[in-house]
Formats: structure tokens, C-alpha cells, sequence
């Protein structure tokens, strides 16, 4: 979980197991009324509990010893026994306060030994020193793999660096060389096709160095689509001409076919920009004359949009039969692949599933290599819902991920919508609806931090405002969380922006044309 300064903030997940409903709802109010940030879970009984601890991680169990069919000390050892929970902190709640029992419990393991009846100060005071010893051990970790990371990825610079860098620099040092001879009329090589060529080896030394700094990003989890609309045949078109210099140096032709209609895709345009540029740049090391790049809108619905493929081919030697899903593997060279740090291919796959695309190989020996781009979530521009007319509406989104808030205020601007606010934290959101509410509030479901701010927004349905929730959450919590007063809809992830914008539209088409100095603070 993010806290919005790009710092992980630790919220613990504690488990509490006891037989008596009275004993958990004092628990429960204990915990919210010291105000210790933290999801509690609750179970009557020791086989429950333990199905939930197997699945999720815990970092804090408060255990009843005397319970029926499974008392805290089997609870104890089950633990104990298995690997992945035998490091879970445990103390012990129990009106049984004789030395054979507490030593016991420590035998087995326990934290700590807390007698009935709690004592809420004892109680909160040793939750979170608890807490904080799991934090800074969860810390000590991330910075002990961190550092780890950091080393592997030096290594891989350097590799890198000492290898596939040489081969262009000093291609570069070679060609300047052959541009002074020629300057100076020592050479009669062409001066233009000197520049391409340089030009097109200092753009293969860059793409090394981001493709090695996408890949550190990639396996830390850091690399997050910032998703917006942009033109398909925009995007193929600047690649194509960027890639003029590495094509003119090669002797190559490249043709073209546009999808055409003006045609949107939703996704990081720089991202899916790389993707292309490492096909294009993949064609070019292995074609004999000619490449080609077709684009065109698949699996197409008016209610959800369809899929963008792009093919890309040349006219080399082909992958290797068999050969075509090993080749988007780490590092992995083929036969085919030749020089380079085979990363480029790896990372256009990864960056294509963070999308939620697919991209293949054909397997063809004879007619050379052809790669297909799949990607969700492409738009002929007329179904996308222009919302100008409700300008006037007040709108606020309300997620923990500066990231997603960003992406989701940029696609309602694009719509025509102005009054737009973002929250992050639970202050943010009741300041949002001082003087008067919004019209509609958009939530991330990821974010559980502001799930508990939910409980507030009973007396917001008196405003009338309406819900967009995204990501999942059970029908029982909405019903429990969002004023029956009001109006919601639940929208999966990933991210549909058609069904989106169609259901921001669905909303604000009911709320008139009240003057935007009405609705604005």
C-alpha cells in the first residue's frame, strides 16, 4: 500500500480466535477505539481461522486457549508445524492464568500471555510493539531484497555495458571516422548515409540501457501502465519515421497499412511506442529487403469496443521451428537472434501483459518471422461518449494510487468533463463534501485504507450522490457501505473506459443543467 509520498505504509493484518461473540466485539472495539490501523478478521473457531491464515498473510493471531472441538494449544502446534505460519506472532487470551499453562504456550511458541479479563491498555500497548517489531522486520526484508536487486542489476549493467554496448559505440567511432575522411575528401562515402548510420546505432545503444532499466523495473514491480487514449496510426507512424535512420542504413523497405478511421487505443502510449520499436528493430537485424507493419480493429462491439492487433514481418530466415515460445524468454538468444542482450522481446511481452494483450510468433521458415499484437480496449472515435454537456458536474475520485487517479481524471477531461477532484485520504474526502457533495464519486476498490472511510458516507446520501465503484467487493459490503439513497454501479477490472464513460454519462444525464457556480466551492 502506497501512502501517496511513493513509500510503503505497513498495515498489519490481525487474526483474533475465540468462542465467545463477547470477547471479539470487545477486541474489535478496543482496536478501533486506540485507533490501530490495521484489518482485523474474526473467527469462533480454530478450523476456520487456520482455512484463512493458509490463504492470506497474517502478521498478528490473538488466540483463545479454552475453545470446543480445538483449543489455542492444537491451534498452536498446527501453526507451528507449517512452515509458512510458524513465524506469525501469537498471544495467548486466557482466563487460565496458572504458571503450567503459560509455560506451556510459550513452549509451544507464544509472543505472550494475556489474562481475562482484557485489560485494553495492556492489550493495545503489546499489539503494537508487536506491530511495529513486524514492520521493521517486513522493512529489514524489502531492504535485504532491494539490496540484492540492486546487485544483480549492477551486474547486468555491466555485462551489458562491456558487450552489447561495445558493438555500437564502436560501430559510431568507426563511422565518425569514415565522416571526417569523407569531409574532408578523403572518402567519397555518402555524408547522409553516414548520419544514418550513426544515428541508428546511438538509438540501438539507448534502447540497451532503457530495456535494461525497464527490466529492473519490471521484476520490482515498479513498471505501472499511465494509461490514456491515443491515435493508433499516430503512434505507428512517428515509430515508422523514427525508424527511418536503422532502415535507410540497412537498405530496407518498409510498407505500412494504417488501421485507419482514427481509431483509439487505451493504454501507456509510451509503453506500447517501445513495443513497437523493438518488432521494428527485431525486423530489421534479420529481413533481406522489406518489412511490413499492419494494423487493424478486431472482435469489435458497440457496447465494449474490440481489440487492436498489429502484425509485424520481414522477409528473413525465420525463427527456427519450435523455437517461437522460447523466444520471448530472459536473456535467451536463438539462433536467430544473433547479438544483442536478448532482453528486447522479454520486455515487450511483459509490458504487453501489464496491458492485458497478448503477442505471439508465427513459427515459418521460408517467409521469415511474424509477430502479432493483441491489445484490449481500442475505440472507433464516434462510440466514445463525449460528456461536454454536463461540464457543470462535480466529480471526485477517490483512490490511495496517484497513478490511477491521474489516468482516470485525464480520460473524464478528454470527455469534456472540468470539475474534477481527486482523494487520497480520509480528510480529503470529507473536505470534498463540505460545502455541498459531488455528483458522483468514482472509488478504486484497491485501496482497503479508504474502505473504512465508507462507514461515513451514510449521512452522504443525503446529497444524492452517485457511485462508481471499480474493482471488486462483495454485494453484501455495498449494501452495508453505500446509502440506499443512492445510485452505484460496480465495474470490474481492467479498466473498460467505453463502459466507463457510458456509465459516467448514464449518471450525469439526470442532473440537469444546474449552473456550475451551484455545484463549485
Amino acid at each position: 500500500m502506497n501512502d501517496g509520498s511513493g513509500k510503503s505504509r505497513f498495515r498489519p493484518r490481525i487474526v483474533m480466535i475465540d468462542d465467545e461473540k463477547s470477547n471479539l466485539q470487545i477486541v474489535k472495539i478496543v482496536i478501533m477505539r486506540e485507533n490501530l490501523e490495521s484489518d482485523l478478521s474474526l473467527f469462533e473457531n480454530g478450523a476456520s481461522a487456520l482455512e484463512f491464515i493458509q490463504k492470506n498473510p497474517v502478521d498478528l493471531i490473538l488466540l483463545d486457549l479454552a475453545m470446543p472441538e480445538m483449543d489455542g494449544f492444537e491451534i498452536m502446534s498446527r501453526l507451528q508445524a507449517d512452515p509458512n505460519t510458524a513465524d506469525i506472532p501469537v498471544i495467548f487470551l486466557s482466563a487460565y492464568q496458572e504458571a503450567s499453562y503459560i509455560l506451556k504456550a510459550f513452549d509451544l511458541g507464544a509472543t505472550d500471555f494475556i489474562g481475562k479479563p482484557i485489560i485494553s491498555p495492556i492489550l493495545t500497548a503489546r499489539i503494537r510493539q508487536i506491530i511495529k517489531s513486524r514492520s521493521l522486520e517486513k522493512e529489514l526484508r524489502l531492504r535485504n531484497t532491494e539490496l540484492v536487486d540492486t546487485n544483480r542489476l549492477k551486474d547486468e549493467l555491466l555485462s551489458i555495458c562491456s558487450h552489447d554496448l561495445r558493438a555500437p559505440l564502436s560501430a559510431i567511432e568507426l563511422i565518425c571516422q569514415f565522416l571526417e575522411d569523407t569531409i574532408h575528401g578523403r572518402s567519397e562515402n555518402s555524408q547522409q548515409e553516414l548520419v544514418n548510420r550513426i544515428v541508428s546505432q546511438s538509438r540501438l545503444a539507448r534502447r540497451l540501457v532503457e530495456n535494461l532499466l525497464d527490466l529492473n523495473r519490471i521484476e520490482q514491480g515498479r513498471l505501472v501502465p499511465a494509461s490514456s487514449l491515443f491515435s493508433v496510426d499516430e503512434l505507428l507512424e512517428q515509430c515508422v519515421k523514427e525508424e527511418d535512420p536503422n532502415l535507410l542504413s540497412r537498405d530496407l523497405e518498409f510498407e505500412l497499412s494504417p488501421v485507419g478511421g482514427g481509431v483509439l487505443c487505451f493504454g501507456d502510449r509510451g509503453m506500447i511506442a517501445q513495443v513497437v520499436h523493438n518488432l521494428f528493430n527485431n525486423a530489421a537485424k534479420y529481413a533481406e529487403s522489406k518489412i511490413r507493419c499492419e494494423a487493424r480493429l478486431v472482435s469489435h462491439s458497440q457496447a465494449e469496443g474490440g481489440r487492436l492487433r498489429v502484425v509485424v514481418s520481414d522477409d528473413g530466415k525465420g525463427i527456427p521451428a519450435g523455437q517461437s515460445e522460447m523466444i520471448f524468454q530472459k536473456y535467451l538468444k536463438l539462433e536467430r537472434q544473433g547479438s544483442g542482450s536478448g532482453l528486447g522481446l522479454y520486455i515487450s511481452k511483459q509490458m504487453i501483459d501489464l496491458h492485458g494483450g497478448e503477442i505471439s510468433v508465427a513459427e515459418n521458415n521460408e517467409q521469415g518471422a511474424r509477430f502479432v499484437i493483441e491489445l484490449p480496449n481500442a475505440f472507433q472515435p464516434d462510440q466514445l461518449p463525449v460528456l461536454a454537456d454536463y461540464s457543470h458536474a462535480r466529480i471526485l475520485i477517490a483512490g490511495e494510487s496517484k497513478s490511477w487517479g491521474e489516468m482516470v481524471e485525464g480520460l473524464l477531461l478528454e470527455s469534456g468533463l472540468i470539475y474534477i477532484e481527486q482523494a487520497r485520504t480520509h480528510g480529503d474526502i470529507h473536505s470534498a463534501f463540505a460545502p455541498t457533495g459531488p455528483n458522483l464519486v468514482i472509488v478504486d476498490l484497491a485501496t482497503a485504507g479508504l474502505m473504512e472511510g465508507f462507514s461515513t458516507t451514510l449521512e452522504w446520501g443525503r446529497s444524492g450522490v452517485d457511485w462508481i465503484l471499480i474493482g471488486q467487493l462483495h454485494q453484501s459490503e455495498i449494501q452495508r457501505t453505500i446509502p440506499a439513497s443512492s445510485r452505484f454501479a460496480s465495474l470490474k477490472k481492467p479498466f473498460n473506459p467505453l463502459v466507463f464513460l457510458r456509465q459516467v454519462q448514464n449518471f450525469l444525464q439526470d442532473h440537469g443543467t444546474v449552473e456550475a457556480s451551484a455545484l463549485v466551492k
